[in-house]
């Protein structure tokens, strides 16, 4: 990454240890521009096998020219056949099915009788910009290139937060997508305002345009989505005279609560996810760099409220949500059962759930569906009632079955008012209602 990238300078209270300098722009930039070349360069082969007596052939390739020093614009490499069918071997034995469907971009998808559209049919129905058009090869070459990088962006971070069923991939993709002015999903830069400094260039306005529509665009059309779910459920309650909770079942590193909060879609917002995530969240949007990049959502009270729990434990989570929906407070607003007065006020609340069903045990996102409703159901939310808005795998629905998925809701209580399947692990999207 240039002469700069090895640079190590004196500290004076070490007493002469070596400390690294953090990357600066051009190095940035250089990521960036190796990370695209990668990605829409195929290698080129200028040399046919050679075959030896030791069962070696020589492959001669050419690579992309770049300007970085340590990286010449054509070298020769050895590879022995015996190491390299063992290496792969040993790869494809250890790699489990979440990763190689990820690899792949979420395309090896069971013989069903659903019809799974296509993901530029999927995206059109959003709004959004289709996703390139890659061979699974390009796929797998994407993901393993960010996978690679994703540690490097965060290693002078010293807000670094754990990269947990890939929540910290999501928040680089999304803050790729929320950075374009012309997408549904563009935030004003607040997924973007929670990466580490000097490194979140890659994912800005310039650069980011860059980046092939991969991954990023893949998830951009979930998220365009739920958020037109959430908008559209929310302001039905709120002309119906009610107020608005919104609860995110593993969110993650998502700004969806606080994007909706600025907007005033909302009157409270709840996240439910792992100690080491909440965690992580909280101290980002704690921290003085969040503050200093967005000061309006902090001093407003625009922050959502966490609570810790493992999603696993359906038991668990339905204690959390009935003490969370039966308190007065009802969120991190102050605003929930009761106004001033002491008369009920009409509270609806929405469940969203986005790419978390498919990192739970068997059996749990079943019987999660069915305790979201009985939750609506025996707590006392001045009948303002329920939505769920979902991008996620619904148990006992394969492909894009329609009829699997109504019965599969209307088994545990809700009923199905949107159904749009899309290629990928959260195949699932759609919007239910809960039955009274």
């Amino acid at each position: 990454l240039g002469r700069g990238a090895g640079r190590v300078r004196k500290s004076t209270k070490s007493k002469g240890l070596g400390t690294m300098m953090p990357p600066n722009n051009t190095h940035v930039i250089a990521l960036c521009y190796i990370y695209h070349a990668v990605l829409t360069t195929r290698f080129r082969m200028v040399q046919p096998f050679c075959h030896s007596p030791n069962r070696s052939f020589e492959l001669r390739f050419q690579h992309p020219p770049t300007s970085g020093r340590g990286l010449p614009c054509s070298t020769e490499r050895m590879i022995s056949t015996d190491r390299f069918r063992t290496e792969r071997r040993t790869a494809v034995r250890n790699s489990n099915d979440m990763e190689e469907r990820i690899l792949s971009g979420g395309q090896r998808i069971e013989p069903t009788t659903g019809v799974i559209p296509t993901t530029a049919e999927a995206a059109a129905s959003v709004g959004v910009r289709p996703p390139k058009k890659a061979t699974p090869r390009e796929w797998k070459r994407a993901w393993k290139i960010f996978r690679t990088i994703i540690p490097l962006l965060h290693a002078f971070d010293r807000l670094r937060p754990p990269d947990s069923s890939l929540a910290l991939h999501c928040l680089w993709w999304k803050a790729l997508s929320a950075n374009d002015p012309g997408s549904p999903v563009a935030d004003g830069g607040l997924a973007h305002d929670l990466l580490p400094p000097l490194v979140r260039a890659i994912a800005g306005r310039r650069i980011g345009r860059m980046f092939p529509r991969l991954h990023h665009a893949n998830v951009e059309v979930r998220t365009a989505f739920l958020d037109r779910a959430v908008a559209s459920s929310a302001a039905a309650a709120t002309d119906a005279g009610g107020r608005v909770r919104l609860v995110s079942l593993g969110a993650g590193y998502d700004v969806r609560s606080i994007k909706f909060r600025e907007r005033g879609a909302v009157d409270a917002a709840v996240e439910l996810d792992l100690p080491a995530v909440v965690a992580g969240k909280a101290r980002i949007l704690g921290s003085r760099r969040f503050r200093r990049r967005r000061p309006g959502a902090a001093a407003a009270g625009l922050l959502p409220e966490f609570h810790t729990i493992d999603l696993n434990d359906v038991g668990a989570v339905g204690e959390v949500l009935r003490r969370l929906l039966s308190s007065k407070e009802g969120g991190s607003s102050g605003k929930g059962k009761e106004d001033g007065a002491g008369t009920s006020v009409v509270c609806h609340t929405i469940f969203v759930l986005e790419g978390v069903m498919i990192y739970l045990d068997e059996g749990v996102p079943h019987a999660l569906l069915g305790m979201l409703s009985d939750v609506l159901r025996t707590v006392d939310c001045g009948g303002g009632g329920g939505t769920l808005c979902f991008a996620d795998r619904l148990e006992n629905v394969p492909g894009g079955d329609l009829d699997a998925g109504r019965a599969e809701l209307k088994h545990n209580g809700w009923e199905l008012t949107e159904w749009q399947p899309k290629p990928g692990l959260a195949r699932h999207m759609g919007v239910a209602k809960l039955i009274e």
